[in-house]
């Protein structure tokens, strides 16, 4: 499962009609807004993403982006972080949304010389 809320799981990877379907590692883009998850897993497969958005969900942690070395645009607007955190391993980050959200800490963004 690429990512999942209490009650089901979200992921596609066809590309149109047809079924065809793309490599894990080769999807570059990945939006997974307004359907209220609570937790980020199983991104690790994601090797080549780029884009990433989130939006509008029920976050509250920064986390399973590890693997995700490649990704350079993260949108986690409207969710209900509290802490920033786990961003080191994305060092190619150059645009971070983090708007509407519930921060009081930040940590380990020094990291992030590119935002």
């Amino acid at each position: 499962t690429i990512a999942e809320d209490s009650s089901r799981s979200c992921a596609s990877r066809t590309c149109n009609d047809n079924a065809s379907m793309v490599p894990w590692e080769r999807v570059e883009e990945i939006d997974l807004s307004h359907l209220q998850l609570r937790r980020l897993h199983g991104l690790e497969q994601l090797l080549g993403l780029r884009r990433a958005s989130f939006c509008n969900n029920e976050l509250s942690r920064i986390e399973g982006l590890e693997h995700c070395a490649l990704l350079e645009e993260l949108s986690l607007e409207d969710n209900r972080i509290v802490r920033l955190e786990n961003l080191a391993p994305l060092a190619l980050l150059c645009r971070l949304d983090l708007g509407k959200n519930r921060i009081g800490c930040i940590d380990g963004l020094e990291t992030l010389t590119r935002l």
